[in-house]
């Protein structure tokens, strides 16, 4: 198999999910390990472990799997995490894709630097790994780095060694650099009606919505081009992807408002999908939104930045549960507060706290209005809840279906 790693701290499972479904084309299968699934050839599970990278045993258990089925490639969600505690050792990577660096995990790793240079160990290692020559290819499997070059952390990926090393970016801010292989720029791109880009004369259209996606479907075209698979060809296979489970995925039961459940759980994922979701409001219509928080000691540095963020954004505020691990959930959620005006925080028609999620859901969809739109963020696809209790059953998309459903009933009794 071509085996692909896909880092950095936004947009990996997006790619992932994309790249599997790019990549599987006349009779081609794929196997695709990220946070949201678990997939081998026609197989396709949630990924319901709570953990993105969830072992070597089962990294390998999964890899066995994609042999024996066939695939020919097998893509992996790579997380500083994984790394930190080896989960990515021994694996054969053929190409590492990076899209981009944030904050986050810095308790874990001690420093954004550490955490920078975990992401980068697969990459440092690419260039030592066997080239392989596989029957359904010509010639002996180059090793690849492909990075987006909008992103300031680009040239430290792109310091390491590789046969090949591609960038991607959206343009008037991107760096070319003379040893890139091919460098990826739209030569325009149009966010008027989900994403339209114009590139080296094909033109690729998506349902789906935002820059951050452009990015994601910049990442999955570079990946295709390197695997002989020409723009003309790579957009037609991602034209008709109109969702991505939890990233932006409409949450659909007839109701005359927009529901929007998203991952979003660092402050620059927010502040896109905050601007993103603007843009679906119609005439005068108000932005509901439905925010928490990871415990566990994670990243508690966020949490005013996030609160802030919606303050900003959105006219009505819940703040909720996310996953408190063991932290006491009241306690986040004064954390949170923190980040809020003074002014704001006494507003009871614009903020309020309601830690049972589920509530807090309820609550919303009872505001919400015609033109309205309902942004549910931090859980995206994830399956569980996770307490000091132990780990509660949990799928936000169900859970709002069911909401609207009710409140469609209640409206009309």
């Amino acid at each position: 198999m071509v085996v692909i790693g896909v880092t950095g701290t936004k947009g990996k499972s997006s790619v992932v999910y994309l790249l599997a479904r790019a990549l599987e084309w006349e009779g081609v299968t794929t196997a695709a390990l990220s946070s949201i699934e678990i997939k081998v050839g026609g197989y396709t599970v949630p990924n319901s472990t709570k953990m993105t990278m969830p072992g070597r045993l089962f990294i390998w258990q999964f890899l066995a799997r994609a042999k024996r089925a066939g695939c020919r490639y097998a893509i992996i969600e790579v997380t500083s995490q994984g790394i930190l505690q080896h989960r990515h050792r021994f694996i054969e990577f053929d190409t590492m894709v990076f899209t981009n660096l944030q904050r986050e995990h810095i308790e874990a790793h001690g420093s954004y630097e550490a955490y920078r240079d975990a992401k980068l160990a697969p990459f440092k290692t690419i260039a030592h790994l066997v080239r392989k020559m596989l029957p359904w290819k010509k010639d002996c499997i180059k090793k690849r780095i492909i990075a987006n070059i909008d992103d300031v952390s680009a040239d430290f990926f792109f310091s390491c060694n590789a046969d090949e090393k591609i960038g991607y970016g959206l343009g008037a801010q991107s760096v070319f650099r003379s040893d890139f292989t091919e460098t990826i720029v739209p030569n325009s791109v149009d966010y008027t009606k989900g994403i339209t880009m114009a590139i080296g004369g094909a033109v690729a259209r998506s349902p789906l919505v935002g820059r951050f996606n452009a990015y994601n479907l910049l990442a999955v075209m570079a990946v295709c081009y390197t695997e002989g698979i020409d723009f003309d060809e790579s957009a037609r296979r991602i034209e008709n992807i109109s969702t991505i489970p939890g990233r932006f995925e409409y949450v659909k039961a007839g109701q005359p408002f927009t529901v929007i459940v998203d991952y979003a759980h660092t402050p620059d994922s927010l502040m896109e999908l905050y601007g993103a979701a603007t843009m679906l409001k119609k005439n005068d219509g108000t932005m509901i939104c439905v925010l928490g928080c990871a415990g566990g000691g994670r990243d508690k540095w966020k949490r005013p930045e996030m609160a802030a963020l919606a303050e900003k954004n959105c006219d009505v505020v819940i703040f909720t549960n996310e996953d408190p691990y063991d932290e006491d959930p009241n306690a986040i959620v004064d954390e949170m507060e923190q980040g809020l005006s003074a002014a704001f925080k006494k507003n009871t028609a614009r903020f309020t706290r309601i830690l049972e999620r589920n509530k807090a859901l309820a609550k919303a969809v009872s505001l919400a209005r015609a033109g309205d739109v309902l942004v549910c963020s931090g859980k995206g696809s994830e399956r569980w809840i996770v307490t000091n209790n132990g780990k509660i059953p949990w799928n936000e998309k169900e859970v709002l279906e069911k909401l609207l459903q009710e409140n469609a009933k209640s409206e009309k009794s």
